[in-house]
């Protein structure tokens, strides 16, 4: 799997099913492409024996990096037990 860019994130095209694609640089981390094109972040993570599943924000919206930052304190809250994760 490829780490994942604005530029590859741009040049995915939709499929007739979604796609989830994972990046090599933060585990659980990935860009989604639904059929109709949109393009949306996720997190993708197990803790506590539960397997969570947020969609943190649009790729028409956000970069890569940002992105992957918001992930990061995403999975130190859930870690964390905060409630906000």
């Amino acid at each position: 799997m490829p780490r994942l860019t604005d530029a590859r994130v741009r040049d995915l095209r939709a499929k007739e099913t979604t796609i989830n694609l994972r990046d090599t640089a933060l585990p659980g981390f990935g860009v989604q492409v639904l059929p109709s094109g949109r393009k949306r972040f996720f997190l993708h993570s197990q803790h506590e024996g539960q397997c969570i599943w947020k969609i943190v924000g649009d790729a028409a919206d956000m970069t890569v990096v940002e992105t992957r930052a918001q992930t990061r304190s995403l999975l130190a809250a859930l870690r964390s037990g905060r409630p906000d994760g």
